[in-house]
């Protein structure tokens, strides 16, 4: 994921004359792989059971989850990374959305671990 956000990103920001946000955007978009498509692609090819497939799907796991983080930590981050950064916007405002930000979402995962598997066993 690094490498391919990397990429993307540097062919964005000196090819295209994209600002950094939005090519690292850009590249971020790009490093997403389909976890679907790749599990099928494994299984058709028959090396899903085996050690080094199961490797792989446990990369897949780890890709949605940083995936995940990246989608939750845009909207926070979206004045440092866009073209024209609001003068309104100062660190600790940001420092306090991203807080806010992750602790919905810590919110959110212990609704589910204490909550979900009681309504979904």
């Amino acid at each position: 994921m690094f490498i391919a956000t990397l990429l993307g990103g540097l062919v964005a920001h000196f090819a295209w004359g994209w600002h950094f946000g939005e090519a690292l955007v850009l590249g971020m978009c790009l490093s997403c792989a389909s976890t679907v498509v790749l599990l099928k692609a494994l299984e058709v090819r028959g090396i899903l059971p085996n050690p080094n497939g199961q490797i792989a799907v446990d990369w897949l796991v780890v890709e949605d989850i940083a995936t995940v983080l990246i989608l939750v930590l845009l909207p926070p981050l979206a004045g440092l990374l866009g073209s024209q950064p609001s003068s309104a916007i100062t660190r600790p405002d940001i420092a306090i959305q991203i807080a806010i930000t992750l602790d919905n979402v810590a919110a959110f995962i212990a609704v589910m671990f204490l909550i979900g598997r009681r309504l979904l066993p």
